[in-house]
């Protein structure tokens, strides 16, 4: 009783970082372990051990990726079960936006359901999409559920709910996540005009925001474009501060936890992002689980965002953001200074003020 009197004193916001937080959770260990596979595999590539066209290396990236490129599948299934869904109907609706035939779709023209126009998108690795289908899934299936006769129940509920779940997410919750991530981008693109520092400071503050809820999607194609081009891409340098806020954030943790629950994912977390640049394990393993961190993220971001625009650092390939990548940024010791200053200000502020436990700790298994 006092759990669920606790649970309703949150605001709605924290909430749905409850939410989010919880449906990570029975998976949150299966993304370290990738993520370090994935950076056991950069290490490989920079000695001469491995060739990214090697059969091997194929293998292992594969293992290393599967996570991450299946994740609507994996969220699908863990929030189902977090809002009281059917676990494996939500893992349904992720895999179709994920089905052989639907992405054969993608890129080509005059697509359209039940005569109405739509754009496949490739949803891989995308969290927004699923969010949105599956918490309307959750109602859906209750209401469907509430109506139906039980005799037909068990086949009734699930063929309506995909028959309406996965067009509306084809057709409206997947291009709006996408559309966000196009005008954050042209944002970005038109405040890089007037400030540079300013750009950096935004763009270092509030990108960990973005990729908790996949507008950064919408950006990664536009930096991508950039990197190829003779003056190189802006936007991943002010980007990179808060990737390195984030490893300074899992260090603290990992250094100052008294619980060996934190300690087991903090440590692996760390290393996942300094090493091979992916974050989402501590994003979604600890700075949602403790929100006290995410101002902390923010602005030490904010900090080393600036600098990175002030002196116009520039990405000449596209990569990920860990220590092995620092010589593909032009200027690269200012691209150094301001990725340092974040990770170093947000291990010690952690250090100082602490990191929140939740009200709720709430144990999520695997579904």
């Amino acid at each position: 009783m006092k759990q669920t009197n606790q649970k309703k004193d949150l605001s709605t916001g924290a909430q749905v970082v409850e939410v989010v937080s919880d449906s990570f959770a029975p998976f949150i260990g299966v993304m370290a372990g990738s993520g370090m596979l994935k950076a056991l595999l950069a290490i490989f590539i920079l000695s001469g051990w491995l060739t990214i066209e090697s059969s091997t290396y194929i293998t292992l990236y594969a293992a290393s990726n599967a996570v991450f490129y299946f994740l609507p599948v994996l969220l699908g299934s863990s929030l189902a079960h977090r809002l009281g869904s059917n676990s494996y109907l939500g893992a349904t609706v992720g895999a179709s936006l994920l089905e052989p035939s639907f992405i054969g779709l993608i890129g080509a023209e005059g697509s359209n359901f039940i005569g109405l126009p739509f754009t496949a998108i490739d949803y891989s690795c995308t969290v927004f999409p699923v969010f949105i289908a599956v918490s309307a899934l959750s109602v859906l299936e209750k209401q469907i559920r509430d109506r139906c006769s039980e005799n037909i129940r068990l086949f009734m509920v699930p063929m309506l709910c995909l028959m309406v779940i996965v067009p509306l997410t084809v057709m409206v919750f997947g291009p709006i996540g996408v559309y966000l991530g196009n005008a954050l981008a042209t944002t970005i693109d038109n405040l890089q005009a007037f400030s540079s520092v300013l750009t950096g400071a935004v763009i270092g503050g509030g990108m960990m925001l973005c990729v908790v809820v996949g507008l950064h999607w919408g950006i990664v194609p536009v930096a991508i474009a950039s990197a190829a081009t003779a003056s190189g891409d802006s936007i991943v340098p002010m980007w990179a501060p808060s990737t390195f806020a984030q490893m300074g954030i899992a260090f603290a943790i990992y250094f100052s936890a008294r619980r060996a629950e934190d300690k087991a994912i903090a440590g692996p977390a760390a290393l996942t992002g300094i090493l091979a640049g992916v974050t989402e394990p501590i994003i979604y393993g600890l700075i949602m689980r403790y929100r006290r961190t995410i101002p902390i993220v923010v602005s030490a971001g904010m900090v080393g965002g600036a600098i990175n625009g002030y002196f116009q650092v520039r990405m000449t390939a596209f990569v990920f953001q860990n220590i092995f990548t620092v010589p593909v940024f032009d200027s690269a010791l200012w691209y150094l200074t301001g990725i340092s200053v974040s990770f170093f200000m947000a291990l010690v502020l952690t250090l100082l003020f602490g990191y929140e436990k939740r009200a709720n700790e709430s144990v999520v298994s695997p579904v």
